[in-house]
């Protein structure tokens, strides 16, 4: 793989307003993750749990496609996953299962069998 790689030309997407009950509080959002070999390009919260919001990049996959309990999370080409319960930001790195770490010192993403549960070499 190579060097860790940051897109600085992709659409901006903002984060969609919670949907509010009858009582007006927020329901709860699910964060969507768009990945590029193995690093997070960008972090969306959106109302759906089933459809992402990245349908306007071309190349983006519908979440649908790739059950990622059976095949895992795609670590090259572009990747769509939710991330629910963890801190995420854009350039920390994913493996098959969408667990996510920041680089800590590593100059390249995970690789295949690669656990982001794992310390880098800087952690």
């Amino acid at each position: 793989m190579s060097a860790i790689e940051l897109l600085d030309n992709l659409p901006e997407i903002p984060d969609e307003t919670p949907t509010l009950n009858v009582m007006e509080v927020p329901l709860p959002q699910t964060r969507w993750v768009l990945g590029h070999n193995g690093v997070v390009q960008m972090i969306v919260k959106a109302n759906s749990h089933h459809r992402h919001p990245f349908t306007a990049i071309s190349g983006v996959r519908d979440a649908r496609e790739y059950d990622t309990r059976q095949v895992g999370i795609p670590l090259s080409g572009w990747a769509v996953f939710r991330c629910n319960g963890h801190t995420v930001e854009r350039g920390y790195l994913f493996d098959e299962k969408g667990n996510v770490t920041p680089q800590e010192g590593r100059t390249h993403p995970l690789r295949v069998g690669e656990s982001a549960l794992i310390g880098g070499p800087k952690a």
